[in-house]
């Protein structure tokens, strides 16, 4: 994207960090500096900024200087990382994602990835079920220590561990023994803990259906042989080929560089950088995203000039639309000319079914389901009763190792002065852990998460105000001051027997164009507007 004609980027999506802790990590000479950024908008919503700001004018410069000092410095040095890393340039791409893929795709030039036609890829959409974040169990539990054990880079482990197909796809009515493939079966049975979901379209995954008719990979059939499970195949493709290590000239570099960082970390080294090893850790991970990502064959565009008009209707031919802006701009959509599913979204699939298989191999068959109560993608939450038991059983499965399972939370409470961990789960990816004070009986989140709220900024609404008849100004001031009361163990308790309203907010970043008003260059702009909404986290639903 562009403002006044530069090209600019968000550093924070590649970086997944805020500027000061980037800064601090790559050790830059110039530090980002403090501002109450809240008490700034309180002043604008007041009608006092303008005072605000002359008063405050060489405290509010200073801090402008240094973030655009710091940000210049970190991006340099990030740019540097990735060319190091990846031989990549940075100002080639808008997003992580679409950089992986790229340099995924660079790296395997000879290799015939699977180009799906239109029925062999809605088929292969059908098989795609993601991380699987499920309660087995909802309420509280306090009368036993509970942890949660993790597992190491769960999706690099898996994509350079296994096969992946190549070349073009044959129709089959019968499943085809060792060859990677995608079919329609129907489930017959399952153990207790099931290992396919029902699936249907604009619903939860249903984790408790027995008899099912679905859409599976090769890996989820394997795994309900493994498990002795009953099954009959209606029909599927399959690939006659396929290589492992797809993944390894593209991941080789960035692993060794985040277990250096891991040794870092434990060693209390100064080399240490968590802003690089967290960039090794998306650059690998944002590619299974990027591998299920849909195909468009509809295009929608802003037009500036005749030439931009007339390059987009050379690449689209039929369903041309136009929406007129002003005198010089317009969104215009179409229809492209050549459309093909180019993205080898089998690659997506097969990597999420042998995750799931990974973890119910590893972990979800092995365990006494009265002692399971969760998981989220690449971890499952048992009593620490289990974990021991785990450990003297399958030593192996544990360790730092990619693929390997450590364990998260016990050591975040301090068993001298506190019980715990115990824990609450109202429903997947909201639950906590929290520690309890054994003299004053005072609790504490060890691991928190609620999807959808920001646990540490948003507040819970008093429902006796009426939130229509407060001003902008009064709820941004009941947001940031200590007047509503801040979320706590006792919210995940409430959440399991009533509604419970939170005031939520967001940052919404956009890229305003005014040219057309009656200068020939008017500028871009980037447009930020902070949004207030009350959230009802509803019982049971």
């Amino acid at each position: 994207m562009g403002i006044f004609g530069f090209k600019v980027m968000d550093l924070c999506r590649m970086l997944n960090m805020p500027l000061a802790k980037a800064c601090k990590s790559f050790k830059c000479e110039q530090q980002k500096l403090s501002l109450d950024h809240s008490q700034v908008q309180s002043m604008f919503m007041s009608g006092r900024l303008q005072g605000y700001m002359q008063d405050n004018y060489s405290k509010i410069r200073e801090y402008n200087m240094m973030d655009v000092k710091t940000l210049s410095e970190l991006y340099f040095k990030t740019r540097h990382e990735l060319d190091r890393l990846c031989s990549v340039n940075i100002e080639d791409h808008m997003t992580l994602a679409g950089m992986s893929y790229r340099i995924f795709k660079d790296l395997n030039k000879k290799i015939e990835f699977p180009l799906h036609g239109d029925s062999e890829k809605k088929l292969v959409r059908k098989t795609v079920v993601g991380g699987r974040a499920q309660m087995f169990q909802v309420g509280e539990y306090d009368s036993e220590a509970l942890c949660c054990i993790d597992c190491v880079s769960l999706y690099p482990y898996v994509m350079l561990n296994n096969m992946f197909p190549v070349g073009e796809a044959q129709v089959c009515e019968k499943y085809k023994e060792d060859r990677i493939g995608v079919y329609r079966i129907e489930v017959l049975s399952q153990p207790n803990i099931k290992i396919i979901p029902e699936r249907e379209r604009d619903e939860r995954l249903n984790w408790g259906a027995e008899r099912i008719e679905c859409c599976v990979t090769s890996q989820d059939i394997d795994t309900l042989q493994r498990h002795n499970c009953r099954f009959k195949v209606i029909f599927g493709i399959y690939w006659e080929n396929d290589m492992v290590k797809l993944f390894q000239s593209y991941f080789d570099p960035l692993v060794r560089e985040k277990i250096k960082q891991d040794s870092f970390k434990d060693q209390d080294n100064q080399e240490y950088n968590p802003a690089v090893r967290e960039l090794c850790k998306l650059l690998m991970n944002s590619l299974s995203g990027k591998l299920i990502q849909k195909d468009y064959n509809d295009v929608i565009e802003i037009v500036k000039t005749r030439e931009e008009l007339s390059r987009f209707r050379q690449k689209c031919e039929e369903n041309i639309k136009f929406i007129k802006i002003n005198k010089e701009v317009c969104i215009v959509s179409g229809t492209l000319q050549q459309y093909i599913n180019k993205m080898p979204t089998i690659y997506g699939a097969l990597i999420y079914s042998y995750a799931r298989s990974h973890m119910y191999d590893t972990i979800l068959s092995r365990v006494d389901p009265s002692k399971l109560f969760g998981m989220d993608t690449d971890s499952a939450f048992i009593t620490v009763g289990q974990y021991n038991e785990l450990f003297k059983k399958y030593p192996e499965i544990f360790g730092e190792g990619f693929g390997q399972f450590k364990e998260e939370i016990i050591e975040l409470v301090d068993s001298k002065n506190e019980d715990g961990p115990f824990g609450i789960f109202v429903a997947p990816k909201c639950y906590c852990f929290y520690g309890r004070n054994k003299k004053t009986g005072k609790e504490r989140f060890v691991k928190a998460r609620f999807k959808g709220i920001n646990i540490d900024r948003d507040r819970i609404w008093d429902t006796s105000v009426d939130y229509n008849k407060l001003t902008a100004s009064e709820i941004h001031d009941l947001y940031y001051q200590e007047t509503l009361p801040k979320i706590d163990v006792d919210f995940y308790r409430r959440c399991l027997k009533e509604n419970v309203t939170i005031l939520h907010s967001n940052l919404a970043k956009t890229i305003m164009n005014v040219r057309g008003a009656g200068e020939e260059h008017e500028p871009d702009f980037i447009n930020i507007k902070q949004h207030f909404c009350l959230k009802v986290i509803k019982h049971n639903a």
